[in-house]
């Protein structure tokens, strides 16, 4: 056997033990789990309701972005936000400036006092949670929405 089949058979022997290592790594963490996935179920308050984003700070803090037709809306889409307090999950009121469809993308929370969420209402809609409620945070862009955003810290959004 030459030196370059010594080093094929090498390298395909470290393949199947790494895929070998991989799979029994995954066996494991599967019999680790504990429990099944339930559905739980949260309000709905339109005739379509849009879910986008989700923002988790505990167990017991967990928030939730989107759209729906149904919050005093007259069938235009509006922004709807819920929150989850470890028991169920509550609408929570959300501005809606624009006079067409307001929605809310995605939602990022560095604490349980700071959370923003994106979205668009005709141009780009970002919104603040401080802990009581959600207020509009002026955008410095003219057209179009925003799709996803980061919270890394408090002065870092």
């Amino acid at each position: 056997m030459n030196l370059i089949q010594k080093s094929m058979l090498a390298g395909v022997l470290a393949t199947v033990l790494t895929v070998l290592l991989l799979t029994a790594r995954v066996a494991q963490a599967a019999s680790l789990t504990c429990g099944a996935w339930s559905i739980v179920g949260s309000p709905s308050p339109g005739d379509y309701d849009y879910l986008n984003g989700v923002a988790t700070i505990s167990a017991s803090d967990v928030w939730t972005v989107g759209q729906s037709n149904g919050i005093n809306s007259n069938g235009i889409y509006q922004t709807l936000v819920e929150h989850w307090d470890g028991t169920s999950w509550s609408i929570v009121t959300s501005p809606n400036p624009g006079t067409s469809s307001n929605n809310l993308n995605a939602v990022a929370a560095v604490s349980t006092n700071d959370i923003w969420a994106v979205g668009a209402s005709g141009q780009p809609l970002i919104e603040h949670w401080n802990g009581t409620k959600w207020s509009i945070v002026q955008s410095h862009s003219p057209a179009g929405g925003l799709s996803g955003g980061a919270a890394v810290s408090t002065s870092n959004v």
